[in-house]
Protein backbone atom coordinates (compact mmCIF):
# COMPACT_ATOMS: atom_id res chain seq x y z
CA UNK A 1 0.00 0.00 0.00
CA UNK A 2 1.51 3.48 -1.21
CA UNK A 3 0.23 6.65 -0.23
CA UNK A 4 -1.05 8.86 -3.48
CA UNK A 5 0.59 12.54 -4.33
CA UNK A 6 -3.26 13.38 -3.29
CA UNK A 7 -2.28 11.93 -0.10
CA UNK A 8 -4.99 8.93 -0.35
CA UNK A 9 -4.11 5.43 0.21
CA UNK A 10 -3.66 3.60 -3.15
CA UNK A 11 -2.97 -0.02 -3.98
CA UNK A 12 -2.38 -1.68 -7.25
CA UNK A 13 -5.03 -3.80 -8.25
CA UNK A 14 -2.55 -6.87 -9.73
CA UNK A 15 0.26 -6.57 -7.16
CA UNK A 16 -1.22 -6.00 -3.52
CA UNK A 17 -5.25 -5.45 -4.00
CA UNK A 18 -6.78 -5.60 -0.54
CA UNK A 19 -9.07 -7.94 1.08
CA UNK A 20 -11.78 -5.79 1.18
CA UNK A 21 -11.71 -4.83 -2.65
CA UNK A 22 -10.77 -8.92 -3.67
CA UNK A 23 -14.32 -9.85 -1.68
CA UNK A 24 -16.35 -7.52 -3.23
CA UNK A 25 -15.26 -8.11 -6.84
CA UNK A 26 -15.94 -11.80 -5.80
CA UNK A 27 -19.48 -10.70 -4.05
CA UNK A 28 -18.22 -12.83 -1.18
CA UNK A 29 -20.42 -10.02 1.35
CA UNK A 30 -19.69 -11.44 4.84
CA UNK A 31 -15.75 -11.87 3.96
CA UNK A 32 -16.12 -8.22 2.98
CA UNK A 33 -17.64 -6.88 6.17
CA UNK A 34 -14.89 -9.09 8.13
CA UNK A 35 -11.65 -7.70 6.02
CA UNK A 36 -13.34 -4.13 6.31
CA UNK A 37 -13.63 -4.90 10.51
CA UNK A 38 -9.91 -6.03 10.52
CA UNK A 39 -8.68 -3.31 8.30
CA UNK A 40 -10.83 -0.14 7.95
CA UNK A 41 -8.55 1.90 6.23
CA UNK A 42 -9.05 -0.41 3.35
CA UNK A 43 -12.54 1.86 3.03
CA UNK A 44 -10.46 5.06 1.87
CA UNK A 45 -7.68 2.70 0.21
CA UNK A 46 -8.21 3.57 -3.83
CA UNK A 47 -6.97 0.82 -6.16
CA UNK A 48 -5.66 1.11 -9.56
CA UNK A 49 -5.07 -1.02 -12.62
CA UNK A 50 -1.97 0.11 -14.94
CA UNK A 51 -1.22 -0.46 -18.70
CA UNK A 52 1.77 -1.78 -19.77
CA UNK A 53 2.86 1.87 -20.32
CA UNK A 54 2.21 2.25 -15.95
CA UNK A 55 -0.75 4.37 -17.26
CA UNK A 56 -4.13 4.53 -14.95
CA UNK A 57 -6.79 2.07 -16.53
CA UNK A 58 -9.29 2.34 -13.56
CA UNK A 59 -9.53 4.17 -10.28
CA UNK A 60 -12.02 2.93 -7.81
CA UNK A 61 -12.92 3.28 -4.12
CA UNK A 62 -14.27 -0.14 -2.69
CA UNK A 63 -17.63 1.58 -2.19
CA UNK A 64 -17.83 2.68 -6.18
CA UNK A 65 -17.31 -1.55 -6.76
CA UNK A 66 -19.56 -2.46 -4.57
CA UNK A 67 -22.58 -0.05 -6.28
CA UNK A 68 -21.79 -1.88 -9.08
CA UNK A 69 -22.38 -5.21 -8.00
CA UNK A 70 -25.98 -4.91 -6.11
CA UNK A 71 -24.20 -5.01 -2.29
CA UNK A 72 -26.69 -5.59 0.81
CA UNK A 73 -27.35 -2.52 3.01
CA UNK A 74 -25.17 -3.61 5.45
CA UNK A 75 -21.87 -3.24 3.32
CA UNK A 76 -22.79 -0.15 2.49
CA UNK A 77 -23.79 1.18 6.05
CA UNK A 78 -20.05 -0.50 7.28
CA UNK A 79 -18.23 1.47 4.34
CA UNK A 80 -20.09 4.75 4.72
CA UNK A 81 -19.42 4.36 8.71
CA UNK A 82 -15.59 3.96 8.05
CA UNK A 83 -15.08 6.25 5.05
CA UNK A 84 -18.34 8.75 5.00
CA UNK A 85 -16.52 10.66 1.99
CA UNK A 86 -16.58 7.39 0.00
CA UNK A 87 -20.08 8.83 -1.09
CA UNK A 88 -18.82 12.72 -2.21
CA UNK A 89 -15.65 10.94 -3.86
CA UNK A 90 -15.47 10.47 -7.97
CA UNK A 91 -13.34 7.82 -9.69
CA UNK A 92 -11.37 8.46 -12.67
CA UNK A 93 -14.36 8.91 -14.47
CA UNK A 94 -16.18 11.28 -12.63
CA UNK A 95 -18.85 9.21 -11.30
CA UNK A 96 -20.25 9.26 -7.57
CA UNK A 97 -21.19 5.83 -5.89
CA UNK A 98 -24.37 6.95 -6.22
CA UNK A 99 -23.92 6.57 -10.21
CA UNK A 100 -22.93 3.19 -10.08
CA UNK A 101 -25.81 1.94 -7.55
CA UNK A 102 -28.59 4.10 -9.99
CA UNK A 103 -27.27 2.00 -13.19
CA UNK A 104 -26.69 -1.06 -11.55
CA UNK A 105 -30.22 -1.09 -9.50
CA UNK A 106 -29.08 -1.11 -6.66
CA UNK A 107 -32.10 -1.43 -3.67
CA UNK A 108 -33.77 0.99 -1.91
CA UNK A 109 -32.41 0.97 0.77
CA UNK A 110 -28.70 1.57 -0.68
CA UNK A 111 -29.41 4.53 -2.34
CA UNK A 112 -31.01 6.08 1.03
CA UNK A 113 -27.99 5.55 2.61
CA UNK A 114 -26.00 7.53 -0.34
CA UNK A 115 -28.30 9.99 -0.39
CA UNK A 116 -28.58 10.47 3.24
CA UNK A 117 -24.88 11.45 3.30
CA UNK A 118 -24.34 13.00 0.45
CA UNK A 119 -27.72 13.82 -1.23
CA UNK A 120 -26.35 16.16 -3.93
CA UNK A 121 -24.72 13.22 -5.26
CA UNK A 122 -28.05 13.23 -7.62
CA UNK A 123 -27.66 16.87 -8.85
CA UNK A 124 -23.51 15.70 -10.15
CA UNK A 125 -23.33 15.05 -13.67
CA UNK A 126 -20.67 12.91 -15.24
CA UNK A 127 -18.77 13.30 -17.94
CA UNK A 128 -21.77 12.51 -20.18
CA UNK A 129 -24.02 14.96 -18.93
CA UNK A 130 -25.73 12.33 -17.20
CA UNK A 131 -27.79 12.21 -13.53
CA UNK A 132 -28.18 9.46 -11.57
CA UNK A 133 -31.49 9.79 -12.38
CA UNK A 134 -30.72 9.32 -16.29
CA UNK A 135 -28.69 5.68 -15.51
CA UNK A 136 -32.51 4.63 -13.58
CA UNK A 137 -34.40 5.78 -16.22
CA UNK A 138 -32.07 4.26 -19.01
CA UNK A 139 -31.70 0.35 -17.00
CA UNK A 140 -34.30 0.58 -14.86
CA UNK A 141 -34.76 0.54 -10.65
CA UNK A 142 -34.65 -2.01 -8.15
CA UNK A 143 -38.12 -0.84 -7.13
CA UNK A 144 -40.06 2.20 -8.11
CA UNK A 145 -40.09 3.89 -4.86
CA UNK A 146 -36.07 4.58 -5.78
CA UNK A 147 -37.65 6.64 -8.58
CA UNK A 148 -39.46 8.97 -6.33
CA UNK A 149 -36.29 8.87 -3.93
CA UNK A 150 -33.97 10.45 -6.00
CA UNK A 151 -36.46 12.90 -7.50
CA UNK A 152 -37.41 13.86 -4.08
CA UNK A 153 -34.00 14.64 -2.67
CA UNK A 154 -34.44 17.20 -5.76
CA UNK A 155 -37.13 18.03 -7.75
CA UNK A 156 -35.31 19.71 -10.60
CA UNK A 157 -33.20 16.84 -11.86
CA UNK A 158 -36.61 15.54 -13.82
CA UNK A 159 -35.67 18.29 -16.12
CA UNK A 160 -32.07 17.60 -16.59
CA UNK A 161 -30.63 16.72 -19.97
CA UNK A 162 -27.51 14.69 -20.64
CA UNK A 163 -25.08 15.76 -23.84
CA UNK A 164 -27.53 13.97 -26.31
CA UNK A 165 -29.96 16.35 -24.88
CA UNK A 166 -32.05 13.65 -23.33
CA UNK A 167 -33.93 14.01 -19.79
CA UNK A 168 -34.82 10.71 -18.02
CA UNK A 169 -38.55 10.92 -19.62
CA UNK A 170 -36.64 10.26 -22.82
CA UNK A 171 -34.43 7.95 -21.80
CA UNK A 172 -37.38 5.53 -20.15
CA UNK A 173 -39.39 5.90 -23.14
CA UNK A 174 -36.55 4.24 -25.08
CA UNK A 175 -35.58 1.29 -22.37
CA UNK A 176 -36.41 -2.09 -22.75
CA UNK A 177 -37.25 -2.84 -18.97
CA UNK A 178 -40.32 -4.49 -17.15
CA UNK A 179 -40.69 -1.00 -14.88
CA UNK A 180 -40.58 1.06 -17.85
CA UNK A 181 -44.19 2.42 -18.02
CA UNK A 182 -44.29 2.59 -14.34
CA UNK A 183 -40.93 4.93 -14.25
CA UNK A 184 -42.51 7.05 -17.47
CA UNK A 185 -45.89 7.50 -14.96
CA UNK A 186 -43.87 9.46 -12.27
CA UNK A 187 -40.92 11.19 -14.51
CA UNK A 188 -44.51 12.56 -15.83
CA UNK A 189 -46.11 13.34 -12.64
CA UNK A 190 -42.52 14.85 -11.86
CA UNK A 191 -42.43 17.34 -14.36
CA UNK A 192 -46.16 18.45 -13.96
CA UNK A 193 -45.40 18.97 -10.35
CA UNK A 194 -42.82 21.05 -11.10
CA UNK A 195 -45.29 23.63 -13.29
CA UNK A 196 -48.32 23.30 -11.28
CA UNK A 197 -48.47 21.88 -7.75
CA UNK A 198 -51.03 19.55 -7.88
CA UNK A 199 -51.87 19.21 -3.98
CA UNK A 200 -53.09 23.00 -3.69
CA UNK A 201 -56.32 22.21 -5.77
CA UNK A 202 -57.36 20.70 -2.49
CA UNK A 203 -56.82 23.19 -0.13
CA UNK A 204 -54.02 26.01 -0.01
CA UNK A 205 -52.60 24.59 3.37
CA UNK A 206 -49.36 23.11 2.67
CA UNK A 207 -49.22 18.69 3.20
CA UNK A 208 -46.54 17.24 5.70
CA UNK A 209 -45.31 15.80 2.17
CA UNK A 210 -44.04 18.57 0.76
CA UNK A 211 -41.29 19.36 2.28
CA UNK A 212 -39.86 16.03 1.42
CA UNK A 213 -37.26 17.64 -0.82
CA UNK A 214 -35.78 19.74 1.54
CA UNK A 215 -36.17 17.49 4.74
CA UNK A 216 -34.95 14.29 2.88
CA UNK A 217 -34.04 12.25 6.73
CA UNK A 218 -37.51 12.44 7.18
CA UNK A 219 -38.19 9.89 4.51
CA UNK A 220 -35.83 7.71 6.36
CA UNK A 221 -39.01 7.21 8.73
CA UNK A 222 -41.73 6.07 6.18
CA UNK A 223 -38.59 3.52 5.26
CA UNK A 224 -38.24 2.03 8.06
CA UNK A 225 -41.44 1.00 8.12
CA UNK A 226 -40.77 -0.93 5.05
CA UNK A 227 -43.57 1.59 3.00
CA UNK A 228 -43.71 2.34 -0.56
CA UNK A 229 -43.24 6.32 -0.93
CA UNK A 230 -46.05 6.23 -3.57
CA UNK A 231 -48.32 4.50 -0.54
CA UNK A 232 -47.27 7.40 2.36
CA UNK A 233 -48.10 9.95 -0.19
CA UNK A 234 -51.35 8.83 -0.95
CA UNK A 235 -52.56 8.01 2.62
CA UNK A 236 -50.92 11.57 3.71
CA UNK A 237 -53.53 13.28 0.98
CA UNK A 238 -56.23 11.33 2.46
CA UNK A 239 -55.30 12.07 6.11
CA UNK A 240 -55.19 15.89 5.18
CA UNK A 241 -58.09 15.84 2.89
CA UNK A 242 -60.21 13.82 5.56
CA UNK A 243 -59.46 16.67 7.80
CA UNK A 244 -60.07 19.69 6.52
CA UNK A 245 -63.56 17.63 5.44
CA UNK A 246 -64.38 16.98 9.06
CA UNK A 247 -63.20 20.96 9.79
CA UNK A 248 -65.37 22.13 7.39
CA UNK A 249 -68.10 19.85 8.65
CA UNK A 250 -68.12 21.45 11.80
CA UNK A 251 -67.84 25.17 10.76
CA UNK A 252 -71.12 24.12 8.69
CA UNK A 253 -72.86 21.98 11.19
CA UNK A 254 -72.72 25.54 13.31
CA UNK A 255 -73.76 27.82 10.55
CA UNK A 256 -77.15 29.57 10.14
CA UNK A 257 -78.14 29.44 6.55
CA UNK A 258 -80.19 32.33 6.00
CA UNK A 259 -80.57 32.58 2.64
CA UNK A 260 -80.40 30.74 -0.75
CA UNK A 261 -76.77 31.96 -1.36
CA UNK A 262 -75.31 30.93 1.26
CA UNK A 263 -77.45 27.24 0.51
CA UNK A 264 -75.83 27.31 -3.17
CA UNK A 265 -72.21 27.93 -1.87
CA UNK A 266 -72.29 25.12 0.42
CA UNK A 267 -73.69 22.88 -2.55
CA UNK A 268 -70.51 23.91 -4.40
CA UNK A 269 -68.47 23.23 -1.40
CA UNK A 270 -69.88 19.63 -1.01
CA UNK A 271 -69.47 18.81 -5.03
CA UNK A 272 -66.20 20.38 -5.33
CA UNK A 273 -65.29 18.19 -2.02
CA UNK A 274 -66.74 15.10 -3.38
CA UNK A 275 -64.81 15.55 -7.02
CA UNK A 276 -61.50 15.89 -4.84
CA UNK A 277 -62.27 12.69 -2.97
CA UNK A 278 -63.19 10.41 -6.02
CA UNK A 279 -59.73 11.94 -7.31
CA UNK A 280 -57.57 10.85 -4.58
CA UNK A 281 -59.53 7.51 -4.96
CA UNK A 282 -57.96 7.15 -8.29
CA UNK A 283 -54.69 8.30 -7.56
CA UNK A 284 -54.80 5.38 -5.05
CA UNK A 285 -55.90 2.64 -7.23
CA UNK A 286 -53.66 3.99 -9.86
CA UNK A 287 -50.74 3.54 -6.91
CA UNK A 288 -51.83 0.06 -5.90
CA UNK A 289 -52.05 -1.18 -9.50
CA UNK A 290 -48.30 0.00 -10.00
CA UNK A 291 -47.61 -1.58 -6.72
CA UNK A 292 -49.09 -5.26 -7.46
CA UNK A 293 -47.08 -5.10 -10.96
CA UNK A 294 -43.49 -4.34 -9.22
CA UNK A 295 -44.23 -7.33 -6.55
CA UNK A 296 -45.13 -9.21 -9.61
CA UNK A 297 -41.56 -8.81 -11.60
CA UNK A 298 -39.00 -8.97 -8.45
CA UNK A 299 -38.58 -11.98 -9.94
CA UNK A 300 -37.81 -10.75 -13.14
CA UNK A 301 -35.70 -8.18 -12.34
CA UNK A 302 -33.16 -10.12 -9.85
CA UNK A 303 -32.99 -12.47 -13.44
CA UNK A 304 -32.12 -9.42 -15.24
CA UNK A 305 -29.42 -7.92 -12.91
CA UNK A 306 -27.64 -11.26 -12.76
CA UNK A 307 -27.85 -11.46 -16.68
CA UNK A 308 -26.21 -7.54 -16.64
CA UNK A 309 -23.43 -8.32 -14.36
CA UNK A 310 -22.66 -11.71 -16.44
CA UNK A 311 -22.43 -9.59 -19.22
CA UNK A 312 -20.54 -6.97 -17.81
CA UNK A 313 -18.06 -9.23 -16.74
CA UNK A 314 -17.48 -11.18 -20.15
CA UNK A 315 -17.29 -8.05 -21.61
CA UNK A 316 -14.20 -6.96 -19.04
CA UNK A 317 -12.69 -10.16 -19.65
CA UNK A 318 -13.11 -9.91 -23.46
CA UNK A 319 -11.62 -6.86 -23.38
CA UNK A 320 -8.48 -7.45 -21.75
CA UNK A 321 -7.99 -10.89 -23.75
CA UNK A 322 -8.49 -8.95 -26.75
CA UNK A 323 -5.80 -6.30 -25.90
CA UNK A 324 -3.20 -9.22 -24.97
CA UNK A 325 -4.00 -10.81 -28.46
CA UNK A 326 -3.60 -7.53 -30.30
CA UNK A 327 0.12 -7.13 -28.67
CA UNK A 328 1.22 -10.65 -29.08
CA UNK A 329 0.09 -10.22 -33.04
CA UNK A 330 2.12 -7.13 -33.05
CA UNK A 331 4.92 -9.06 -31.60
CA UNK A 332 4.25 -11.94 -33.99
CA UNK A 333 4.45 -9.59 -37.04
CA UNK A 334 7.88 -7.77 -35.93
CA UNK A 335 9.39 -11.15 -35.55
CA UNK A 336 8.10 -12.16 -38.85
CA UNK A 337 9.75 -9.47 -40.69
CA UNK A 338 13.13 -10.33 -39.27
CA UNK A 339 12.93 -13.91 -40.43
CA UNK A 340 12.18 -12.78 -43.77
CA UNK A 341 14.62 -10.51 -44.19
CA UNK A 342 17.31 -13.01 -42.64
CA UNK A 343 16.29 -15.59 -45.06
CA UNK A 344 16.45 -13.00 -48.24
CA UNK A 345 19.94 -12.37 -47.10
CA UNK A 346 20.67 -16.00 -46.91
CA UNK A 347 18.90 -17.36 -50.00
CA UNK A 348 21.12 -14.67 -52.28
CA UNK A 349 24.63 -16.04 -50.03
CA UNK A 350 23.30 -19.42 -51.05
CA UNK A 351 22.96 -18.60 -54.73
CA UNK A 352 26.45 -17.09 -54.81
CA UNK A 353 27.86 -20.40 -52.96
CA UNK A 354 26.15 -22.55 -55.32
CA UNK A 355 27.63 -20.28 -58.28
CA UNK A 356 30.85 -21.26 -57.37
CA UNK A 357 30.45 -24.32 -56.34
CA UNK A 358 29.51 -24.97 -60.10
CA UNK A 359 32.53 -23.28 -61.54
CA UNK A 360 34.98 -25.76 -59.10
CA UNK A 361 32.79 -28.40 -59.99
CA UNK A 362 33.08 -27.66 -64.24
CA UNK A 363 37.11 -27.44 -63.37
CA UNK A 364 37.16 -30.84 -61.53
CA UNK A 365 35.42 -32.62 -64.24
CA UNK A 366 37.91 -30.92 -66.83
CA UNK A 367 40.71 -32.10 -65.09
CA UNK A 368 39.79 -35.86 -64.81
CA UNK A 369 38.66 -35.75 -68.54
CA UNK A 370 42.83 -34.48 -69.03
CA UNK A 371 44.11 -37.31 -66.52
CA UNK A 372 41.92 -40.20 -68.07
CA UNK A 373 43.82 -39.23 -71.98
CA UNK A 374 47.58 -39.09 -70.27
CA UNK A 375 46.51 -42.54 -68.03
CA UNK A 376 45.36 -44.56 -71.66
CA UNK A 377 48.49 -43.49 -73.64
CA UNK A 378 50.55 -44.42 -70.74
CA UNK A 379 48.45 -47.73 -70.40
CA UNK A 380 49.15 -48.34 -74.01
CA UNK A 381 52.44 -47.51 -74.16
CA UNK A 382 53.28 -50.11 -71.24
CA UNK A 383 51.62 -52.75 -72.85
CA UNK A 384 54.23 -52.19 -76.04
CA UNK A 385 57.11 -52.75 -73.49
CA UNK A 386 55.78 -55.82 -72.04
CA UNK A 387 55.07 -57.19 -75.67
CA UNK A 388 58.67 -56.28 -76.26
CA UNK A 389 59.94 -57.88 -73.02
CA UNK A 390 58.21 -61.15 -73.93
CA UNK A 391 59.61 -61.24 -77.56
CA UNK A 392 63.02 -60.92 -76.08
CA UNK A 393 62.26 -63.04 -73.06
CA UNK A 394 61.65 -65.59 -75.72
CA UNK A 395 64.72 -65.49 -77.86
CA UNK A 396 66.60 -65.14 -75.17
CA UNK A 397 65.31 -68.46 -74.17
CA UNK A 398 65.88 -69.89 -77.54
CA UNK A 399 69.36 -69.07 -77.89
Amino acid sequence: MIEASTGSLEVDYDENITDLYKAITESKWDDAILALKKHPNEARTWVVRKDEENKNMWRFLPIHSACARQPPSNLISALLEAYPDGANSVDDQKMYALHYACGNKATRDVVRQLLNVFPDACKRKDPRGMLPIHYIACWGPATISVVDMVLAANRSVGDSKDEDGNTPLDLAREGEYPEKNAVIAVLNRSMESSTTDSVSTIDTTPFPYQNIGNNFKSLHIIDEKKAEESDSISSCISTATAGKIQEMGSHISVMEIESKEDKLKISCLHYDLKQRDEKIERLQNNVTVVCDERDGLRHTLADLTEQHELYKNKSEVLGDRLSSMNETLLSMMQQQEIVLNATKAREEEWRKLGTLRREKLQALISLEEQDTSEEIELRNCLITQNQDMVAIKATIAAV
